[in-house]
Protein backbone atom coordinates (compact mmCIF):
# COMPACT_ATOMS: atom_id res chain seq x y z
CA UNK A 1 0.00 0.00 0.00
CA UNK A 2 2.89 2.04 0.44
CA UNK A 3 3.84 1.96 -3.20
CA UNK A 4 0.25 2.75 -4.15
CA UNK A 5 0.80 6.48 -2.14
CA UNK A 6 3.81 7.14 -3.81
CA UNK A 7 3.20 5.90 -7.39
CA UNK A 8 -1.25 5.35 -7.42
CA UNK A 9 -3.02 3.26 -7.52
CA UNK A 10 -2.22 -0.27 -9.36
CA UNK A 11 -3.89 -1.01 -12.58
CA UNK A 12 -5.62 -4.33 -11.28
CA UNK A 13 -5.60 -5.50 -7.67
CA UNK A 14 -5.82 -9.07 -6.47
CA UNK A 15 -9.39 -9.19 -4.65
CA UNK A 16 -9.23 -12.01 -2.53
CA UNK A 17 -5.94 -10.96 -0.86
CA UNK A 18 -7.62 -8.21 0.84
CA UNK A 19 -9.38 -8.81 4.27
CA UNK A 20 -12.26 -7.10 4.25
CA UNK A 21 -13.14 -7.18 0.42
CA UNK A 22 -16.77 -5.43 0.61
CA UNK A 23 -15.16 -2.61 2.26
CA UNK A 24 -12.74 -1.95 -0.51
CA UNK A 25 -15.08 -2.11 -4.01
CA UNK A 26 -17.48 0.21 -1.15
CA UNK A 27 -14.66 2.98 -1.06
CA UNK A 28 -13.40 2.30 -4.83
CA UNK A 29 -17.72 3.87 -5.40
CA UNK A 30 -17.13 6.27 -3.05
CA UNK A 31 -13.84 7.57 -4.95
CA UNK A 32 -15.09 7.82 -7.91
CA UNK A 33 -18.64 8.97 -6.82
CA UNK A 34 -16.80 12.26 -5.26
CA UNK A 35 -14.41 12.77 -8.00
CA UNK A 36 -17.45 12.95 -10.79
CA UNK A 37 -19.13 14.54 -8.28
CA UNK A 38 -22.47 12.19 -8.29
CA UNK A 39 -24.61 10.27 -6.49
CA UNK A 40 -22.66 6.76 -4.78
CA UNK A 41 -26.93 5.17 -4.86
CA UNK A 42 -26.50 5.25 -8.89
CA UNK A 43 -22.89 3.67 -9.39
CA UNK A 44 -23.13 0.13 -9.91
CA UNK A 45 -20.40 -2.50 -10.66
CA UNK A 46 -20.26 -4.70 -13.87
CA UNK A 47 -17.77 -7.85 -13.87
CA UNK A 48 -16.73 -9.79 -17.22
CA UNK A 49 -14.66 -12.88 -16.26
CA UNK A 50 -11.64 -12.55 -18.26
CA UNK A 51 -8.61 -15.36 -19.50
CA UNK A 52 -6.06 -15.78 -16.60
CA UNK A 53 -3.21 -13.25 -16.94
CA UNK A 54 -0.11 -12.83 -14.99
CA UNK A 55 -0.50 -9.24 -13.10
CA UNK A 56 2.58 -7.98 -14.68
CA UNK A 57 1.36 -8.29 -18.50
CA UNK A 58 -1.72 -5.47 -17.05
CA UNK A 59 -0.23 -2.09 -18.55
CA UNK A 60 -3.71 -0.08 -17.56
CA UNK A 61 -6.81 0.25 -15.83
CA UNK A 62 -9.73 -1.10 -17.82
CA UNK A 63 -12.02 1.40 -19.40
CA UNK A 64 -14.46 3.73 -16.85
CA UNK A 65 -17.99 3.29 -18.21
CA UNK A 66 -20.55 5.86 -16.74
CA UNK A 67 -24.43 4.88 -17.52
CA UNK A 68 -25.69 7.63 -16.19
Amino acid sequence: MRTWLKFGHPPSYWISGFFFPHGFMTGTLQTYARKHMIEINILEFSFKVLKITDSNEITKAPDVINKS
